[in-house]
């Protein structure tokens, strides 16, 4: 799907009919306020988008049709806070992302961390920041705050796909997490398999690499799902060295597998024991059961 141009700007007093619109829509304000009277709208583009600095920025397409707006402000001494509202018209196009990308690119050349406040029932908006690397950090009020990991935690490594030259170095870590659950070790003919999967694309692997050494792993099988008409993955293989867990890694792996296979879902089956851990990590959708067919 192409990416919807969006450019932010500061307001202007022009803006007021479209702002006033977008903040009467009983939908785009579900999670806000109460729908704004114009004379409320006419005094929050005053107070909050005419000031210096402004706290809230308009953003508009390619097309510079106004799109809705996002939040950038200081939140504390180290951060911003980032967010946005949206006109229905570009919902379900991506853009939300976009500008998250945007802010925190933002926030980042300024040396400072983001926050996202949300309500707790705001899904959409907890799934994109967890995509972006924001892990929960408490209540403020009645909202949910997301604070951005630190840019570096995790990051002492490198995180890149595991080419078929390097199934040797898989191999090791597979042996490594059947021994450590108590399964038998796989053999020759069971490599050779996964060489030629990996060779002929019908998986990718993703690796956390301490120089030359693989201290983690994971992959994502790319499939087409009809619950959102988007290519889907099934994210498998995960396992961390035991010395290189607790230090970020294990996030890095997850979003690189998300961000680099395309897809617009990614999903995993585990035992209960594991629920917690990946929903740390950002699987939080249950979706039922899942079965074998055997």
């Amino acid at each position: 799907m192409r990416k919807t141009e969006l450019r932010i700007r500061r307001f202007e007093e022009r803006d007021l009919p479209v702002l006033s619109r977008l903040l009467a829509d009983g939908e785009v304000m579900r999670w806000l306020e109460p729908p704004f009277t114009p004379e409320r709208a006419e005094a929050f583009l005053k107070s909050a988008g005419l000031c210096d600095p402004p706290r809230i920025w308009a953003v508009e397409d390619g097309d510079r049709r106004f799109a809705g707006y996002v939040i950038y402000h200081d939140y504390e001494e180290d951060s911003r806070e980032i967010g946005w509202v949206l006109d229905r018209s570009f919902w379900g196009k991506g853009c939300a992302s976009r500008l998250t990308e945007m802010l925190t690119a933002w926030a980042r050349s300024e040396g400072k961390s983001a926050v996202i406040e949300c309500a707790p029932e705001q899904r959409a908006t907890k799934r994109i920041a967890e995509k972006y690397g924001f892990v929960f950090a408490g209540k403020r009020g009645d909202c949910d705050v997301w604070r951005l990991e630190e840019e570096g935690r995790g990051k002492e490594m490198e995180y890149r796909r595991i080419e078929a030259s390097k199934a040797e170095k898989l191999w090791e870590l597979h042996k490594a997490y059947k021994a450590e659950i108590g399964e038998e070790e796989p053999g020759e003919r069971e490599l050779e398999r996964l060489k030629k999967a990996v060779e002929e694309g019908r998986i990718t692997f993703y690796g956390a690499w301490d120089g030359e050494t693989l201290a983690g792993c994971c992959s994502v099988t790319v499939g087409f799902s009809t619950f959102d008409y988007a290519p889907s993955g099934m994210f498998e293989d995960f396992y961390i060295r035991p010395e290189y867990r607790h230090r970020g890694a294990a996030r890095q792996l997850v979003l690189l597998a998300y961000r680099d296979s395309g897809v617009g879902t990614m999903t995993v089956g585990c035992a209960d024991c594991d629920r917690a851990m990946y929903g740390a990590l950002g699987f939080r959708v249950p979706l039922g059961n899942l079965l074998a067919f055997e």
